[in-house]
C-alpha cells in the first residue's frame, strides 16, 4: 500500500462524480482544502456580507419606524434605534454590532421587539461565523498534507519471538 519513501500506492481510477454537488456535501472538507486566496476571500465576503444583510434590517426597521433623520416625528415619538440616520450608519451599527465594538454612539432603545430579537440572532449568527472561520484556520494551518512523504521504513525487517510466537518486526519512523 505504500511505498519505502512514503508515497501511497493506491491510485484511483474511474470515478466518476455526478456534479459538483459532491463538494457542497461535505463542505467542511472542500474549504479546508481550497487554497488559502479563497479562504480569506470567503472569510472577508462571509462577515462583510452579513454585516451588509444586517445593515439593510437595521435600516429597514428604523426607516419603518420613523427614526431616520428628516422623517417626521411627532412629539411622544419612541425610537427603536438611536441615531441610525441612514444605510451608513445603518451599516456602522451592524458592524459595532457583530464584532461587539460599542463606540457608544448609536444603540438599541429597548421599545421595540423587533429590534431586541434582530440583536439577538445577529449576534447568534456572528458567533457561528467567527468560530466556523476560526475553526476553519486552524484546520488549514494544522493539516498535515505532506505528513506522507516524511514517512520512512526501515531497511531491515526482525523475526523476534514475542509472547510465545514469532512476530514480523518492521521500523516505521
Amino acid at each position: 500500500l505504500v511505498t519505502k519513501d512514503g508515497r501511497c500506492n493506491i491510485e484511483f481510477g474511474n470515478i466518476r462524480y455526478p456534479n459538483h454537488i459532491a463538494f457542497l456535501m461535505d463542505f467542511w472538507t472542500t474549504f479546508v482544502e481550497i487554497r488559502w486566496r479563497f479562504v480569506l476571500c470567503y472569510f472577508g465576503l462571509a462577515f462583510t456580507g452579513s454585516w451588509f444583510i444586517f445593515g439593510l434590517l437595521w435600516y429597514s426597521i428604523a426607516k419603518s419606524n420613523g427614526d431616520l433623520l428628516g422623517q417626521n416625528s411627532t412629539d411622544g415619538h419612541v425610537k427603536c434605534i438611536e441615531n441610525v440616520n441612514g444605510l451608513t450608519t445603518a451599516f456602522l451599527y451592524s458592524l459595532e454590532t457583530q464584532t461587539t465594538i460599542g463606540y457608544g454612539g448609536r444603540a438599541l432603545t429597548g421599545h421595540c421587539v423587533c429590534t431586541v430579537i434582530l440583536i439577538i440572532i445577529q449576534s447568534l449568527i456572528g458567533a457561528i461565523i467567527n468560530c466556523f472561520m476560526c475553526g476553519l484556520i486552524l484546520a488549514k494551518i494544522s493539516l498535515p498534507k505532506k505528513r506522507a512523504k516524511t514517512v520512512t521504513f526501515s531497511e531491515t525487517a526482525v523475526i523476534c519471538l514475542k509472547k510465545g510466537s514469532l512476530c514480523l518486526l518492521i521500523r516505521v519512523a
